[in-house]
């Protein structure tokens, strides 16, 4: 509940984003959406993405998730992670005993991030529920 709360209007951000892109092959859309955080916001990202950083993160620190075409597949699209400029190998969370990949395709990663990504509207429901519950 905790990721979902914390990280899952971000995922759904970025995801939404890729998706409009390759919808419109990135004509008029922008190509880079750049979001700010601190590393108290590169750590739950990182795991939510299936590779949990082991170390605090540096100064400075950034990840990057590139949506990319195959130049042989026609419309097939494929999404690369980075950390600090080197690929990241992913952990399938369907499938955590296949070994990781660097590249997955765009509904893998979509279907990586499932599980926390969550709308505006299922975030305001979840904490007005969590705000009547007395403890």
């Amino acid at each position: 509940m905790h990721m979902r709360l914390g990280m899952g209007r971000l995922m759904r951000e970025i995801v939404d984003s890729m998706t409009q892109c390759i919808a419109r092959s990135c004509d008029g859309v922008p190509s880079l959406h750049l979001y700010s955080g601190h590393d108290t916001t590169i750590m739950p990202l990182s795991a939510n993405l299936g590779a949990p950083v082991k170390e605090w993160p540096e100064y400075c620190a950034n990840i990057i998730i590139e949506p990319l075409k195959s130049e042989n597949l026609s419309e097939q699209y494929f999404v690369r992670v980075l950390y600090n400029g080197a690929e990241v190998p992913l952990t399938r969370f369907s499938s955590p005993s296949q070994e990781s990949k660097t590249l997955l395709t765009f509904e893998e990663f979509v279907e990586q991030v499932s599980h926390t990504s969550i709308t505006e509207e299922e975030f305001q429901s979840i904490c007005s529920e969590t705000a009547d519950t007395d403890f």
